[in-house]
């Protein structure tokens, strides 16, 4: 399975840039991309701000990537079943993650493993536990980590308790989270020791609610 986790477009209009693609280039591309259990994605704060969501998700659609907005799908491997659902951008929800959280798990029953995912990680705080895995981008891993100092250009909102919730394999209170930095740049276009990267992630039964996640990353 592959998933896309918001921010294909930056709205900031940065100056460093040859040129501006538009949606259908880039759509186009993703739209090569195949998975025997399919191509999911939610969108990002970029992706509203800039106003391109609307044709973002109607070019998804056309190719065959399906969005996930506060909605669930279940899916299954080997014959077991799982949920995957996604959740609204959170940075333009007026109901501040909760109730969609609730929207996008209303058709999940049962007890089957439950995949959530998100562009924004610090709606870890609120997912409910039987959410055993969340995937989440929207950090770029603050795109620079010095060492003995930390990530100086993460968003405000991950100072202070949530800075553990900026980047990499999260555990809390028998849930995980896996936050990638992504393959973008905002702001300035640098990185340093927070390289781009696709996240590879392997799950293994560990009984009924449990998984192993041995995390491999390619840039």
């Amino acid at each position: 399975m592959i998933v896309l986790l918001g921010d294909y477009v930056n709205a900031l209009r940065p100056r460093f840039v040859s040129r501006p693609v538009p949606v259908r280039e880039w759509v186009a591309a993703l739209g090569e991309l195949s998975a025997p259990l399919g191509v999911h994605a939610v969108l990002g704060n970029h992706d509203w701000i800039s106003g391109e969501a609307s044709a973002i998700r109607r070019a998804f659609e056309k190719a065959g990537i399906d969005v996930l907005e506060n909605r669930a799908v279940r899916l299954s491997h080997r014959n077991t079943p799982f949920w995957l659902a996604g959740v609204a951008d959170q940075m333009v929800s007026p109901t501040n993650g909760i109730r969609d959280i609730e929207a996008a798990l209303d058709a999940v029953t049962g007890d089957d493993p439950l995949i959530l995912l998100t562009h924004e990680p610090d709606i870890f705080r609120v997912t409910p536990k039987r959410v055993a895995l969340t995937l989440a981008g929207h950090t770029h891993g603050g795109q620079v980590y010095i060492p003995f100092v930390g990530r100086p250009g993460l968003p405000a909102q991950y100072s202070g308790k949530n800075a553990d919730l900026a980047y990499g394999h999260i555990k809390q209170g028998g849930r995980h989270m896996v936050v990638s930095s992504g393959l973008g740049l905002s702001g300035l276009p640098v990185r340093f020791l927070v390289p781009p990267e696709i996240v590879m992630v392997t799950l293994r039964g560990l009984g009924t609610f449990g998984f192993n996640l041995p995390l491999t990353s390619e840039a």
